[in-house]
């Protein structure tokens, strides 16, 4: 008994409390002769969120001529509660020499982030976005790092890339809202003439996604599961 309660003790004070991960797909949808895909993992442990995002989209066009490739220019989700404050940001992504670096750390790249309260302005919440330079053209996306040509104007960067986010608490990501998660892509399809707003799908079939337990969590409590297994069966076994 002393043993199955130490066991209780160490698996309470082991497994993570509240961490969770949902995974979203975005896609695929289609413009000017080309498709978007990406894909998107939301991982919350305490008040940190982290989201490993990966661009999927086909590197050609679905007639199967010409290249497409679409870059993600934006993407950002829903979170609640709503005095949550953002304490630090970071976005890392691979460069053109497939180096993983962190993109713009000192502002110089245009990438900004977001914390959109106004429900006039679009979604609430967390949002990255590319602001373009002004000479025009798409620039700063985050390519599928198979593609070989089409890109728009530099710097470029390539997914898996990601995003870690610190809060003041507990951060709850809210699928209920439309575009909770979403990614936005230019540069889509024939010369790069098209544009897609992607809403993500936690099934492949629509609709929000449903957190589910963290996988390192789930390997805690097996370890611990197996545990108490391994001590009853001495326990039977004398």
């Amino acid at each position: 008994m002393k043993r199955f309660l130490l066991l209780l003790l160490i698996l309470m004070f082991t497994v993570p409390s509240g961490a969770h991960a949902v995974l979203f797909y975005f896609g695929p949808e289609s413009d000017e002769g080309g498709y978007g895909t990406a894909e998107m993992d939301v991982i919350i442990a305490g008040s940190t969120l982290t989201a490993y995002l990966d661009n999927t989209s086909p590197t050609t066009l679905y007639d199967g001529t010409g290249v497409n490739s679409p870059g993600i220019t934006s993407f950002g989700f829903d979170l609640d509660p709503s005095d949550l404050t953002l304490v630090s940001w970071e976005l890392w992504a691979h460069d053109t020499s497939n180096n993983f670096v962190e993109i713009d750390p000192d502002g110089t790249e245009d990438w900004n982030l977001f914390v959109q309260t106004d429900p006039n302005q679009g979604i609430d919440g967390i949002k990255i976005e590319y602001i373009p330079n002004t000479d025009g053209g798409v620039q700063g996306a985050l390519y599928n790092p198979a593609i070989e040509g089409g890109e728009g104007a530099l710097p470029n960067f390539y997914t898996e890339a990601i995003l870690t986010l610190n809060f003041n608490m507990v951060p709850i990501l809210n699928t209920s809202d439309a575009f909770s998660p979403f990614v936005r892509m230019q540069n889509v399809g024939l010369d790069g003439e098209g544009s897609l707003k992607l809403e993500g799908d936690d099934n492949g079939g629509g609709g929000g996604g449903d957190p589910v337990p963290e996988p390192g969590t789930m390997l805690l409590l097996g370890f611990g599961l197996i545990g108490m297994a391994g001590v009853f069966r001495k326990k039977f076994v004398r």
